[in-house]
């Protein structure tokens, strides 16, 4: 649906971030972060998933970081398949530490100094 709503790569990007934003609202994390953080103890029906839904989220993400090197939106020097690893890195960990101090705002300045580094740099 976000793919479908913008083609600014940003702009998708915030939308996706505002996934995790929308459950930090309710009290909520990731359920497949807190899942992925005890891994080695489920039973591997419950890991399978787990690990479908990082791999397709990592999928999507580096499509739009190409997308948007592609289209001089973000820095041409950009890897996207480092960088998607980093944005749900970020993502999952900016959503327990906001939690954990309950701190949505500590959430909207991660996002914020992400997103401002996928950037390219002005022209003068």
């Amino acid at each position: 649906e976000i793919h479908d709503r913008t083609n600014d790569p940003i702009e998708r990007l915030k939308r996706y971030a505002g996934l995790y934003r929308d459950g930090l609202a309710r009290g909520e994390g990731c359920l497949c972060g807190v899942l992925a953080s005890e891994l080695s103890v489920l039973p591997a029906r419950v890991q399978a998933p787990v690990r479908r839904f990082f791999s397709l989220n990592l999928r999507w993400l580096e499509a739009v970081l190409k997308d948007g090197v592609t289209r001089r939106d973000l820095r041409p020097d950009l890897t996207p398949s480092r960088e998607a690893r980093t944005i749900l890195a970020t993502l999952q960990g900016a959503t327990f530490v906001a939690l954990s101090l309950r701190e949505p705002a500590s959430f909207d300045q991660a996002v914020a100094g992400l997103l401002a580094g996928l950037r390219p740099a002005r022209r003068s």
